[in-house]
């Protein structure tokens, strides 16, 4: 088997970060070893992902990686897959971007703060999630993904926890990011029960034809967990808070790759899964919710937050909200330009 075949380097890209996490871990006491391993992790993610830029979006390949060899077998996956396509290696790279990023800001930021080995490994646990999810191929694996990332995004918005409204804002993150977490599960068991698999290639040929009100309702689920990892209405206070609490590099996190996961699953939801993007009615509620959202999220950002952060924090969340409910309201469009229109803000949102 070739170890250096770009079929591995997906795996490559999220494992390297748990195993950086796992590292840190057993010999983080050593302050030098902790930033090396954290900076390599990181850097090592961003590689492999850039070295898939030429076969998969300039030679239109898509990357596949079965866990553990297990390839389809009768006409099923009974593996766990990778996937990599356009879709995904954008949004892989734009991860892996910010989080290498926030890793070198991170080590001058938080020198001055206690439990700093904890530090990393949340933060790299929180980077091993999001590419997990970009990457996967198959639904089951990107909820176990969702867990990974929102329970370390709660404890690193609690990690001041002497700071003011920390751990109330890490509650908060908890119930709702429960809650999506659970919408996505059972999102998954109804398919699963209906479709007799998880992989989203097959899920994206079977669901179609089989609109049942099973799966209507599956896809309500599913649809109401990646809202709530995208912060979308009813669920954007969540992000003020976690924004207030949270260090600042976690911060760049939360804004530059939490949100857009979230708006990654519902892309891939609604466009790939269940194509829905062609229904008139589905287009009307989704202009309407992001409408909405962008007006009233703009409105709560301008007038409701706190009086005591700086204005330069309080006219960066106000951007941030509106670039994102301007990013929901390009999707509802059943057209190739109104997808790149969804994705070209969230990588100038993140390099910003």
């Amino acid at each position: 088997m070739n170890w250096l075949s770009l079929q591995h380097f997906p795996i490559y890209s999220i494992m390297v970060l748990f195993l950086g996490a796992f590292l840190i871990v057993i010999f983080g006491h050593n302050k030098v070893f902790r930033h090396a391993v954290a900076l390599l992790a990181t850097f090592a993610s961003f590689f492999f992902m850039a070295m898939l830029f030429k076969p998969v979006m300039l030679g239109g390949e898509t990357i596949a990686y079965w866990m553990g060899g297990r390839a389809p077998a009768g006409g099923y996956a009974i593996g766990i897959a990778l996937e990599v396509d356009a879709l995904s290696l954008f949004f892989g790279l734009l991860v892996s971007c910010v989080v290498f990023i926030a890793c070198i800001y991170s080590i001058q930021y938080m020198s001055h703060d206690d439990n700093v080995p904890q530090y990393y490994t949340l933060f790299l646990m929180l980077a091993g999630g999001v590419m997990g999810l970009v990457l996967s191929g198959d639904l089951f694996n990107m909820f176990i993904m969702v867990e990974i990332l929102t329970f370390a995004a709660v404890a690193l918005t609690a990690f001041r926890n002497t700071a003011n409204g920390a751990l109330e804002a890490a509650f908060k993150y908890l119930v709702v990011g429960c809650i999506g977490s659970t919408c996505i599960l059972a999102g998954t068991i109804m398919l699963y029960a209906q479709m007799h698999t998880l992989n989203l290639a097959q899920l994206s040929a079977l669901i179609p034809g089989n609109l049942s009100a099973a799966t209507k309702v599956a896809f309500a689920l599913l649809f109401i967990g990646f809202c709530t990892k995208a912060f979308l209405v009813p669920f954007h206070p969540l992000a003020a808070d976690a924004h207030g609490a949270a260090p600042a590099s976690i911060s760049v996190l939360i804004s530059g790759v939490l949100t857009k996961s979230g708006i990654y699953g519902l892309i891939r939801l609604s466009y790939f899964l269940f194509r829905t993007m062609a229904l008139g009615t589905m287009q009307f509620w989704l202009v309407f919710l992001g409408s909405v959202s962008m007006f009233v999220c703009g409105l709560q950002a301008s007038a409701g937050l706190p009086l005591h952060l700086p204005d330069r924090l309080c006219a960066g969340l106000r951007g941030a909200v509106h670039r994102l409910r301007r990013l929901r309201r390009s999707l509802p469009r059943d057209e190739p330009h109104a997808l790149q229109g969804a994705v070209v803000p969230g990588c100038r949102r993140g390099a910003a």
